[in-house]
C-alpha cells in the first residue's frame, strides 16, 4: 500500500527485511523439523524401540507444558530485550537435543530430549517470537511482511521433509537427527547474533522503513491523533475491509486493558481449537497413510503438496490483508481446514491423498499467518510479546496434547476415523468463534497511534 504524504523512504534495505529474512529462517528449520519432518520418525522409531505412536505423541504434551512456562516469560523479553540472543541461545539448545536424539535408547530420554530441550529451543526461535517481532517492524507492510517470514514454515516443510525421508531411508532415523540438528547450529545461530533486533525505535528508525510517522490523508492530515471512532469498523459498517486510516496508526493495548475484551477470549478460543485440529493432523497424516497401503514416501509427498501450496495460501492471504479484514480470512482459514480434514477422511489412493495436501495448504497452512496477523491488528504492537506470551500457555496445552489425544485415541481404535471426525468439528467451531470476534475498540477519547519506544514495566 502507498505510503501517505509526509512519508518518505530512507535510501538502502531497510532492516526490518533483514528481521523477516531471521524469522524466515526461524520458522524454516524449527517447523520443518518439529512438526512436518517429525512424523517421518514416527514408524520407523516406534519399531526400532517398541514404542506405541500415542507414547511418541505425547512427547507433544511435555513440549507443551514446557512451552506454558515460558511462554509469558518469553513474551515479556521479546517485548523488553528483543529476540537477538533470545534466539541464539535457543538455537544452541534446539540443535543439541537433536543430536542428542540420535542417541536415545529409552521413553524417558525422549520425553527430555524432545519434550524438554527441543521445547525450549522451538519456542525461542520460532512462532510467537519471529511473528511478533516482524509486526514490531512494520505497520503498513505488515502484511506482507509476516506473509513472506511465515513462507518459512512452507518452504521447510517442502524441502525438509523429503531431506528427512532420503536421510532416514539411506543412512538411518539416528543420522538424520545429526544432520538437522547441524543445521540449525549452522543457520541460526549467525543469523540471530547478526540481524534480529527488537523495533525499529532501537535503530533509529521507524516502522516500515519511513523517515517520518505517516501521517493520515484528508482533514487528519495535519498530524493530529486520529479519532478513537476509527478504532474498529464504523457504526453500520460490516468490517469485512481495512479501513485506510487504520493501517497507518494503530492503537496498543496493554494486556489488563486487553483482557477485559470480548475480542481476545473469542480469539483465543477459535486459535485453539484450531491449533489443536491442525498440529494433530500434520502429526499423523504420514501413519495415517501408511495405514492405508501408502508407502512412506507418498506420505512425505502428500506433506511437500501440503507445504507448496501453503507458501501460495501465505503469499494471497498476505496481499488480501491488506484489503480485507483478517477475521474473514481467518474464517476462511479455520473453515476451509475443516474441509481439507474431510478430504482426508475419503482419501484412500495417492491421488486423494495429494488433493488434501493441496486444500490443506492453502487453507490450514496459512494459520501462522492468520495468527501473526490478528494480534497487532486487534492489539497493537507496543505489548503484542506479553500479550501473546500471557496467552500462549492455553495454546501451548491445545496444540501440544492433540497429537497426543490422536496418537491415544488411535492406540484405542486402530483407526483415526474417530480422530478425523473431532479435528472436523473443532475446525469447524473455531471458523464461527472467530466471525464472533469483532475488532475491540478503544474507550472513549483515547486517541490511536500511542505506540511507545519501550513498554511500561507492568503492562
Amino acid at each position: 500500500m502507498p505510503a501517505g504524504p509526509g512519508a518518505p523512504r530512507r535510501t538502502g534495505i531497510f532492516h526490518g527485511w533483514w528481521i523477516v529474512l531471521g524469522a524466515w529462517f526461524g520458522d524454516f528449520l524449527t517447523t520443518g523439523i518439529g512438526i512436518y519432518s517429525f512424523g517421518l520418525f514416527l514408524v520407523p522409531m516406534s519399531q526400532e524401540l517398541g514404542w506405541s505412536r500415542g507414547a511418541i505423541s505425547f512427547s507433544y504434551s511435555i513440549r507443551s507444558l514446557i512451552n506454558m512456562a515460558m511462554g509469558p516469560l518469553v513474551g515479556r523479553i521479546v517485548d523488553r530485550s528483543g529476540p537477538r540472543l533470545l534466539m541464539a541461545g535457543g538455537a544452541l539448545i534446539a540443535g543439541g537435543s537433536l543430536l542428542a536424539l540420535s542417541q536415545v535408547h529409552s521413553l524417558p530420554q525422549f520425553y527430555l530430549v524432545f519434550g524438554g530441550l527441543w521445547a525450549i529451543g522451538f519456542g525461542t526461535i520460532s512462532g510467537l517470537v519471529t511473528t511478533t517481532t516482524v509486526a514490531k517492524w512494520f505497520v503498513r507492510k505488515r502484511g506482507l511482511a509476516i506473509a513472506i517470514a511465515v513462507t518459512g514454515i512452507s518452504v521447510g516443510g517442502a524441502t525438509l521433509t523429503p531431506i528427512t525421508a532420503f536421510l532416514i531411508d539411506g543412512y538411518g532415523w539416528r543420522a538424520a537427527w545429526v544432520v538437522l540438528g547441524l543445521l540449525v547450529w549452522a543457520i541460526i545461530i549467525p543469523l540471530a547474533l547478526l540481524v534480529m533486533r527488537r523495533q525499529p525505535e532501537d535503530m533509529g528508525l521507524r516502522p516500515d522503513g519511513d523517515v517520518e510517522p505517516p501521517k493520515p490523508p484528508g482533514r487528519f492530515g495535519t498530524g493530529q491523533a486520529l479519532p478513537a471512532a476509527w478504532e474498529g469498523p464504523r457504526p453500520g459498517h460490516d468490517g469485512w475491509r481495512v479501513p485506510r486510516r487504520r493501517k497507518l496508526a494503530e492503537r496498543d493495548w496493554t494486556l489488563r486493558e486487553a483482557a477485559r475484551t470480548p475480542a481476545l477470549w473469542l480469539m483465543v478460543a477459535a486459535m485453539n481449537l484450531y491449533g489443536l485440529a491442525a498440529s494433530t493432523v500434520v502429526l499423523h497424516t504420514v501413519p495415517l497413510l501408511q495405514d492405508r497401503g501408502m508407502s512412506a514416501h507418498t506420505g512425505a509427498a502428500t506433506l511437500t503438496f501440503f507445504a507448496l501450496a501453503s507458501l501460495v495460501g501465505k503469499v494471497g492471504w498476505g496481499v488480501a490483508a491488506e484489503f480485507v479484514s483478517i477475521r474473514y480470512l481467518a474464517a476462511l482459514t479455520f473453515l476451509g481446514g475443516g474441509a481439507a480434514m474431510g478430504i482426508l477422511f475419503g482419501a484412500h489412493t495417492p491421488g486423494g491423498a495429494f488433493v488434501y495436501g493441496a486444500v490443506a495448504g492453502v487453507t490450514m497452512g496459512t494459520f501462522s499467518l492468520v495468527q501473526g496477523l490478528l494480534w497487532p491488528e486487534y492489539f497493537g504492537r507496543a505489548y503484542l510479546g506479553t500479550i501473546r506470551g500471557s496467552l500462549a500457555p492455553i495454546g501451548a496445552l491445545s496444540s501440544g496434547f492433540g497429537p497426543y489425544l490422536g496418537g491415544v485415541l488411535y492406540d484405542a481404535t486402530l483407526s483415526y476415523t474417530l480422530m478425523l471426525v473431532i479435528l472436523i468439528v473443532a475446525a469447524v467451531a473455531a471458523g464461527g468463534l472467530i466471525l464472533l470476534a469483532s475488532p475491540p475498540r478503544a474507550p472513549h477519547g483515547v486517541a490511536l497511534g500511542n505506540t511507545p519506544t519501550t513498554p511500561a514495566a507492568h503492562p
